[in-house]
């Protein structure tokens, strides 16, 4: 009887931590993964009779446990021992290494049924958050897979891959549960690439001009590696070439970089890119190769596929920021009129505008893209589903106007929820400085929603955001931010631009018009000259606010002679909704007649002429409720109690994923206040569970 025990033991925990078996997905956000191949742990299975129950964990399988650098593992998150009741939502908080794992490519499994609601936070500084709430009334009751997505490996290291639960049963509360983390080898150098280069194609490399294997830096130093290398093969390499990252760790360095000349064979060639040391100690190695005109990739050997690399150590003990020799001499064996293409990111400077201190979009590629599928080309490609970032001059816009100035056209991820983002070089903001850009959907693009958002790192700390997030929608408006920086003056800021989807990102050309920094007293207020054509008035973006849909009925009351005391009536009633409630009275010409504010129990009491009327009832991030409401002179009438339904953050009278959108931008955050649903002034997952109720609902409720 004994051994029966140990057996069935055995057999729990052999089920608890393998993943086998058949669970369908659905994509939520980036992803790359369709189906996963799951066994969740049925509580009826035999290994669980007799034996005490074990507690409800979520727990982290990846699979490999180990990868090469710039090598990729699957990781799935499950939920086990679910109790009969279910959960009605879950928040998971998943941390990892930043400086050995990069995660992405998210993907949401249907263990709370189908369409379940979803907001996502992150991933950024080695953490992301996943909230689920389960769709008209929809619990997770039963074990198996919650999430699953990439990890990738950076450097190598060991790290704990750990996804903490938060989960409600009512959403009332959030309970925390028992994680068991998972742990995530990197092994040294990257294996080497399988290629098969055109026989033309060969590198030797000759030196390390500047920043020598095990140079010391100090965190977060600026530096410019430079390599020598020589064409040792038959085919002459073109501007069509690139110097392309490969694997370990990138630096700060853009993605890849065109030649800017040819190199013949037998001839030798300096090739520099500008880097930035990490903030964190320890030593670091970046591989690079070349990739030629028809895509395919190649480098130093005798089967030209080695990459060759840029290695340093950052140490606090360093103070100096190294500088190096940027002309160095002439090679013996190398042709007087040999070129030496220096490939630099950014690509030609623009002529500044008077009074802009920093222009953006001329130095588009002097910062790093990402998206949820990694690091991005800069230029991009128009059409990469992985997102792209382009410099755009002329742009056009939603009225159909050409602007003038530079701007920046942004396509996030082409997933659920995608993204995209560029991390800038480092500025020194001074007191009175203001970022300004005209933001908007690129003319055109009628499928287009996004949100638009100003974050920013000083040092090592985290990520902030500054301003926004601004939902955006093609509507034929241009929307005209101006955000005052002084809280950040004296700061050397990394401001970073941020564009979100509202949904799957197909067709969401963002356009950023013109974004700058200007500086008090120095540059004059954009005015329409920068238009070609006949734009519309531009709307002044407000930081921290969405734009507030318009509503059918005027909100300016007609004056009209104030009636006589007997021709007024009363109209009372009840709307719930746990947060202030306006309820207002429009005429047959949908003009406002009066409004009040209900009380603290949704109680109200509206005295007005006597007539017919359009009753609306509105409160912040709920559905309106409309209906019609009869005032005869002298007496009173009773409106139905009505509960109005959360969830419509955006004001746009429909609940769907934009909304969820909002709550995951804002996870943990008190603002903006539409999405703190039930007014406890933090947004997570328990306001994403209201929402949940009242998924792909419409307004304004009839009110009856």
């Amino acid at each position: 009887m004994k051994s029966k025990r140990l057996f069935q033991i055995f057999v729990l925990l052999t089920l608890l931590f393998t993943p086998f078996g058949n669970e369908q997905f659905a994509r939520a956000s980036a992803s790359s993964v369709d189906r996963l191949d799951l066994l969740p742990i049925q509580r009826n299975s035999p290994a669980f009779q007799d034996i005490t129950q074990v507690p409800p964990i979520v727990y982290t399988v990846v699979n490999p446990l180990s990868v090469n650098v710039g090598e990729a593992a699957i990781a799935t998150v499950n939920l086990n021992s679910v109790p009969a009741d279910g959960y009605a939502s879950i928040e998971l908080t998943c941390s990892y290494d930043p400086g050995l794992l990069e995660a992405s490519s998210i993907t949401i499994a249907n263990l709370f049924g189908e369409d379940p609601v979803v907001a996502i936070n992150g991933p950024q500084d080695g953490r992301f958050i996943v909230a689920i709430a389960g769709s008209h009334g929809n619990k997770a009751t039963s074990d198996g897979a919650v999430i699953a997505f990439n990890v990738r490996g950076l450097q190598a290291g060991q790290t704990a891959l750990n996804c903490k639960a938060r989960v409600s049963w009512t959403g009332s509360q959030l309970i925390n549960i028992y994680s068991v983390p998972a742990s995530v080898t990197i092994l040294g150098d990257p294996l080497t690439p399988t290629i098969v280069p055109a026989s033309c194609d060969k590198v030797d490399f000759v030196a390390d001009i500047s920043v020598p294997p095990g140079t010391v830096m100090s965190p977060g130093a600026t530096f410019t590696k430079t390599w020598r290398l020589a064409n040792v093969g038959s085919c002459t390499w073109t501007p069509s070439y690139q110097l392309v990252f490969f694997s370990g760790e990138q630096m700060g360095a853009v993605s890849s970089a065109q030649f800017t000349g040819y190199v013949a064979p037998g001839q030798i060639a300096n090739f520099s890119l500008n880097m930035t040391a990490p903030s964190t100690p320890g030593s670091y190695r970046g591989y690079w190769m070349f990739k030629n005109a028809n895509g395919t990739l190649f480098g130093a050997g005798s089967q030209a596929n080695q990459p060759w690399f840029v290695d340093i150590v950052v140490s606090h003990a360093s103070t100096l920021t190294p500088t190096f020799t940027n002309t160095p001499s002439v090679t013996p064996n190398e042709p007087t009129n040999s070129p030496t293409p220096s490939i630099t990111p950014g690509g030609p400077t623009a002529t500044p505008i008077p009074g802009v201190v920093y222009d953006f979009a001329s130095q588009a590629c002097a910062a790093v893209w990402y998206s949820g599928a990694g690091q991005l080309p800069c230029p991009g490609i128009n059409g990469d589903s992985k997102g792209f970032v382009l410099k755009v001059d002329n742009p056009r816009l939603e009225t159909g106007a050409i602007d003038t100035r530079p701007g920046l056209l942004t396509f996030p991820q082409n997933v659920q929820n995608g993204y995209i983002q560029g991390f800038y070089p480092p500025f020194h903001v001074q007191n009175g400085d203001h970022f300004r850009s005209m933001i908007g959907c690129e003319g055109g693009a009628t499928s287009c929603y996004v949100a638009f958002r100003l974050d920013y790192q000083t040092g090592t700390e985290a990520i902030k955001t500054f301003w926004g997030p601004w939902l955006e929608r093609y509507d034929g408006q241009n929307f005209s931010a101006d955000v005052d920086l002084s809280p950040l003056a004296g700061k050397d800021v990394k401001f970073i631009l941020t564009v979100l989807s509202a949904g799957v990102a197909t067709g969401d050309y963002a356009l950023w018009v013109g974004p700058v920094v200007s500086r008090t007293g120095t540059i004059a207020t954009p005015t329409s000259t920068h238009f070609i054509g006949s734009p519309t008035p531009t709307l002044s973006a407000t930081p921290g606010e969405p734009p507030v849909s318009t509503a059918t009925p005027t909100s300016t009351p007609v004056e009209s002679p104030t009636p006589a005391p007997e021709d007024y009536g009363t109209l009372t009633g009840q709307v719930l909704a746990g947060k202030l409630v306006t309820v207002s009275s429009y005429d047959a010409n949908n003009t406002l007649v009066s409004a009040v504010e209900a009380q603290m129990d949704g109680s109200f009491n509206l005295i007005i002429p006597a007539g017919i009327y359009t009753i609306s009832a509105r409160a912040e991030g709920f559905l309106s409720a409309q209906g019609s409401g009869v005032v005869s002179a002298g007496n009173s009438s009773t409106m139905p109690t009505i509960s109005l339904l959360a969830g419509d953050i955006d004001g746009n009278n429909v609940i769907d994923q934009f909304d969820a959108l909002t709550i995951g931008m804002s996870y943990n955050m008190a603002v903006p206040a539409a999405a703190d649903l039930n007014n406890d002034r933090t947004i997570n997952v328990l306001d994403l569970e209201l929402l949940a109720k009242n998924y792909r609902k419409t307004g304004p409720v009839t009110w009856q």
